[in-house]
């Protein structure tokens, strides 16, 4: 993915129900999964939302969250030779605002990504933001509901 600073990121109606869904279901526990999309411009276009196991200890879900690292790999080579590629990934914080923790900021080892988190209880539900090595924090990023064709 470019390293430019995108300064929005765009998503279906069906995406964001996707999210909720999943993050409602996995409650108390975080949820996650992944994000594939590709970049217009300045924008990152959201394609699909994926989801993936929590794989940290049962006891640390409600939170923390960790992508299971098979359904990453399988993604990626799904993708390879395809317009679309990893943009970020996605997580849930059931107890807590839609805004990163400092256990986030820890486990920002890939800056490029773009992190999304969804509070589905709280307006809005779902935010994006891009990890800042450099200011020691995260960005946030502009989400973009796409209007549903109908």
């Amino acid at each position: 993915m470019t390293t430019a600073a995108p300064t929005s990121i765009e998503m279906s109606p069906a995406d964001l129900r996707e999210i909720l869904k999943l993050t409602r279901a996995a409650s108390p526990d975080e949820a996650c999964g992944l994000v594939v999309g590709r970049r217009e411009g300045d924008t990152l276009i959201v394609t699909r939302v994926v989801e993936a196991t929590n794989v940290v200890q049962p006891d640390d879900r409600p939170k923390r969250f960790e992508v299971d690292p098979e359904t990453r790999i399988r993604l990626e080579k799904r993708l390879r030779g395809t317009p679309d590629e990893l943009i970020g990934h996605w997580h849930s914080h059931p107890f807590g605002p839609p805004s990163p923790s400092a256990r986030d900021l820890a486990q920002a080892y890939e800056p490029e990504l773009i992190w999304l988190i969804c509070a589905p209880d709280t307006s809005p539900p779902l935010t994006a933001w891009r990890a800042d090595p450099k200011a020691g924090g995260f960005r946030p990023i502009p989400v973009l509901i796409a209007k549903e064709i109908s």
